[in-house]
């Protein structure tokens, strides 16, 4: 299985991939920050210009990080469900700190 990651200080990208199968990428971004959030959209971009000649896209999924953070959280529950819908990407909610999971079904 071959791994790439992209980072910048507010998103973290991760492209996994296994001889042209199994194909997904993971969109980490940190709820207590917006920019984090509106930078999706701009790998979003990157992504389906990668993958324009291909049949299909990889999975993807969108993973709003630091849940833990309730209190300080910038973007809301039901913006992340509209974005994760409307992109035709699977939902998660973590905290990389405690390891709490929350599958989409949780986290509304």
């Amino acid at each position: 299985m071959s791994d790439s990651e992209e980072t910048n200080k507010e998103l973290k990208l991760v492209i996994v991939g296994d001889r042209g199968s199994g194909k997904c990428v993971l969109f980490v971004y940190d709820v207590t920050n917006t920019s984090s959030f509106h930078g999706v959209k701009d790998w979003l971009t990157v992504i389906k210009k990668v993958f324009s000649n291909s049949e299909k896209l990889p999975h993807l999924a969108l993973v709003g990080n630091k849940i833990d953070l309730e209190h300080i959280r910038m973007i809301r529950r039901d913006s992340h469900i509209k974005f994760a819908d409307d992109n035709n990407m699977l939902s998660f909610m973590v905290s990389a700190k405690s390891g709490k999971p929350l599958l989409q079904k949780d986290c509304c």
